[in-house]
């Protein structure tokens, strides 16, 4: 439930236009959920089916992760180049 909570907060944080909090959040969300994500990889025997369900839960939210990074920082294709919007010259 933490994990829905903190990707509500980051979309928050960047509907507000609070780049520097939301780098925060998305770096600390990222961070907690690989590690979950290495954890259930560790496990072994009957534990392995029995928190199937929370690993696949913790994958779906690094990518609901990088969706959101996505639509609120979307890149520019130029043939052969790739940037980042923010990096585009107003």
């Amino acid at each position: 439930m933490h994990n829905k909570n903190s990707l509500l907060f980051l979309e928050a944080c960047l509907m507000a236009g609070d780049t520097t909090l939301a780098n925060k959040v998305a770096a600390s969300v990222k961070k907690d959920l690989q590690q979950q994500v290495k954890f259930y990889n560790g496990l072994t025997g009957d534990k392995v089916e029995q928190m199937g369900d929370e690993k696949r839960m913790a994958e779906s939210y690094l990518q609901g992760l990088e969706q959101i990074q996505t639509i609120y920082n979307p890149r520019i294709q130029i043939p052969g180049k790739m940037m980042a919007a923010d990096s585009v010259n107003k």
